[in-house]
């Protein structure tokens, strides 16, 4: 364990007797401490400046035992001088980067983990950041809504987000929105994979650049689905290269417009274990490599993705996986599109359609999703004659 009561003394003590430097209780993490005193001192002192931020030493002393008063006094009696506060804060806290570091390379190293992991966790730490107050003042509020109408309008009333593709579709939802999490849920069966790389094929076809994230496909599949969303030959014509001449030139001709696409693929295939933070970490190189801002993040699909950490239940587990990929579309700036599974209850209901409750392993998604979306067909579950029937029995009662 790294120790330097020097530097703990002085940071603690500024805090306490001068109240300009109070705004650093709320990014200071509760593990920058390495004294189990001082970070009792710290969460008091945290949950008082919510409370009271000029608060004075005699309103926080009576919360304290004898020997942690004793305590105070002393870092108070020491630290009465207070302008070196920002040179000892800020290796206040390279020290807790450098040990926070550290601990996640031992634990990589003990456990064998993996290195994109190690990467993206390493990475939040080298740009912590706890909460810091964001609040914007009316004058700056105004100014950032002014721009952000001003855009809208500029635009002539084109959609806000990331299109779809599907006008209809993008009417209503105003596009995939950057910073957000859409869920695209279905059965088994109903098309979700191949609206999705439809979606991710019109994207790249408008200059979006798009990262697809496939947990169940091979990379050549893919292709094949969008080949033939361009109308180049059936999926399954494609997948057996049964083509004809006409069709050839059409698949050549497809083959030189995706040339430089800003479209960037990760397939099971090529890395059978795919984590929730493996997202995070290819945004991330893909940002730093090729010098693009990525627009559209396609997970094919959510709760097939993993975690480094162990949950007591698949529940907690999924959860987890969705409040991460919430965090990164928000954090990364991206447009997130979840591709989730809906249970089986769906199918022992008389009315197949989808609803919320159907969502499979976790309730936490419709929590963190700006836009849910289901698929749903009839013609997966009722025959031509039996979906002619309901409609006529439909008719009667609205008649009746």
């Amino acid at each position: 364990m790294i120790l330097n009561f020097t530097v703990e003394d002085y940071v603690l003590g500024c805090l306490i007797n001068n109240p300009e430097y109070r705004d650093k209780l709320l990014v200071i993490p509760e593990d920058a401490w390495t004294v189990p005193e001082y970070r009792e001192i710290f969460r008091v002192m945290r949950d008082m400046y919510f409370k009271k931020p000029n608060f004075q030493v005699v309103d926080i002393l009576p919360m304290f035992p004898p020997t942690v008063q004793d305590t105070i006094g002393f870092l108070s009696f020491e630290t009465i001088v207070t302008v070196f506060f920002n040179e000892y804060f800020e290796e206040f806290m390279n020290r807790y980067k450098r040990r926070k570091a550290r601990e996640i390379c031992e634990k990589f190293i003990m456990n064998d983990g993996d290195v994109d992991s190690l990467i993206a966790e390493l990475d939040t730490v080298r740009n912590y950041q706890a909460y810091n107050v964001t609040s914007l003042d009316m004058d700056k509020l105004l100014v950032a809504y002014y721009d952000h109408i001003e855009k809208l309008y500029m635009s002539g009333g084109r959609i806000a987000g990331v299109p779809t593709g599907y006008p209809k579709l993008d009417e209503l939802i105003n596009g995939l929105q950057k910073g957000t999490m859409t869920v695209l849920a279905a059965r088994p069966s109903m098309g979700k994979t191949t609206l999705a790389v439809n979606i991710a094929t019109n994207a790249i076809r408008d200059g979006y650049s798009v990262l697809y994230i496939d947990t169940e496909m091979p990379p050549f599949a893919i292709m094949n689905k969008i080949m033939a969303r361009g109308g180049v030959a059936t999926y399954e014509d494609l997948s057996k290269g049964r083509l004809t001449d006409e069709q050839w030139k059409k698949f050549v001709a497809g083959f030189n417009w995706l040339k430089g696409k800003k479209f960037f693929l990760r397939s099971h295939n090529l890395t059978p274990r795919i984590t929730v933070y493996d997202v995070l970490s290819e945004i991330r190189k893909i940002k730093a490599q090729h010098k693009i801002d990525l627009d559209l993040v396609i997970v094919d699909y959510l709760q097939n993705l993993e975690v480094d950490s162990h949950y007591r239940s698949r529940y907690e587990e999924v959860s987890a996986i969705s409040r991460t990929l919430s965090n990164i579309a928000r954090t990364e700036n991206v447009a997130m599109l979840a591709v989730a599974q809906l249970s089986r209850s769906v199918e022992n209901r008389e009315d197949k359609r989808p609803i919320l409750a159907d969502l499979r392993d976790s309730c936490q998604i419709e929590q963190d999703a700006h836009v849910i979306m289901f698929l749903y067909r009839d013609s997966h579950y009722w025959s031509k004659e039996e979906r002619e029937k309901e409609k006529t029995t439909l008719k009667q009662r609205w008649l009746n």
